[in-house]
């Protein structure tokens, strides 16, 4: 997504930096999807879905987020998760039903 662009980022896209406050700590977007592995954002105020495997979930809902939030275009009282695959770029963006569909098709408990 680049300069100047108002969509909200998608599947394809890499996810955009933003600062963030986890816990009193600041930290940002890229520094929380940094660890490897898949990453959820779960953006919103219904509840999280439960991990699934190497999937990392954060939850950003929060004083501290507004920033992110505003990058990754979802309201406040909207419910949206974020799939971030290993390489920084969004594999998935949607609702937690799809994103369980999308991760039994592509990350198989095997």
């Amino acid at each position: 997504m680049g300069p100047g662009t108002h969509r909200a980022p998608r599947a394809g896209d890499r996810l955009p930096d933003a600062p963030l406050v986890i816990d009193g700590h600041a930290t940002s977007l890229h520094e929380l999807t940094a660890p490897p592995g898949w990453h959820v954002l779960h953006c919103g105020i219904e509840s999280p879905p439960p991990p699934v495997g190497a999937v990392a979930v954060h939850r950003l809902d929060g004083p501290g987020h507004e920033q992110a939030l505003r990058r990754l275009r979802v309201r406040p009282r909207d419910s949206t998760v974020l799939l971030v695959r290993p390489d920084g770029y969004i594999g998935y963006r949607g609702s937690t039903a799809g994103l369980q569909s999308y991760l039994d098709r592509w990350l198989p408990d095997d």
